[in-house]
């Protein structure tokens, strides 16, 4: 195998066929086999690479379904955008999909699409972790203690979705030790964001 920049893009088409797209840096002597259609955009793809990560395209190729001979999967409702940036995150050949997650995409993209496709533990093991260290944190400021607590209960209900059990305890710690500096928090406060929500967490009523 050899990486090649001068052929490195991937080929779209449709409403959007002005936008290039790259392709997989990965280079064989056989073309792309796969063609992901995402909103309309028609990307090409190597089904070894796709099997590599996905339990989903694994399972396609293998159970006999239509797109198994047509090689053809359609995603109609998913954006063109966050298909190039997982493909570019599951590069055999780039720095690891670690490299390419951020708190504004996690969960947005990556864990969707992780979820959707049925990625190995390994992936949602490196989402785990990351997430664990972009769990908010209270500044110690009484007057933002509000939007504290929206966005613990935004992540809580994001990481039991994806059922993430190092950011679940991440989650319960930080919140633990919000309630445990001796805070006034005034009920009405408790109420309008629903913290009891967050109670529902099995550690936080841990010894």
């Amino acid at each position: 195998m050899s990486s090649s920049n001068s052929s490195n893009k991937r080929v779209a088409k449709g409403p959007k066929a002005k936008k290039e797209y790259k392709k997989t840096c990965v280079r064989t002597s056989i073309e792309p086999d796969v063609t992901i259609i995402m909103g309309g955009v028609e990307f090409l793809e190597y089904s070894h690479i796709l099997c590599l990560w996905s339990d989903y395209f694994n399972a396609a190729f293998r159970s006999g379904m239509k797109e198994s001979t047509t090689k053809r999967f359609e995603f109609p409702d998913k954006n063109p955008s966050d298909w190039e940036a997982l493909m570019e995150a599951m590069n055999p050949k780039g720095p690891g999909l670690e490299s390419y997650l951020t708190k504004h995409n996690i969960f947005d993209v990556f864990l969707p699409w992780l979820d959707e496709l049925i990625c190995c533990k390994e992936y949602w093991e490196i989402c785990d972790r990351f997430v664990t260290n972009v769990i908010p944190k209270w500044e110690d400021d009484e007057d933002m203690l509000f939007l504290y607590f929206e966005k613990m209960l935004d992540a809580r209900d994001k990481i039991v979705k994806y059922n993430l059990p190092l950011s679940h305890e991440a989650c319960c710690k930080s919140f633990r030790n919000t309630l445990g500096i001796g805070i006034h928090v005034d009920a009405s406060l408790l109420v309008g964001i629903q913290v009891r929500r967050l109670l529902g967490f099995p550690a936080l009523n841990d010894d």
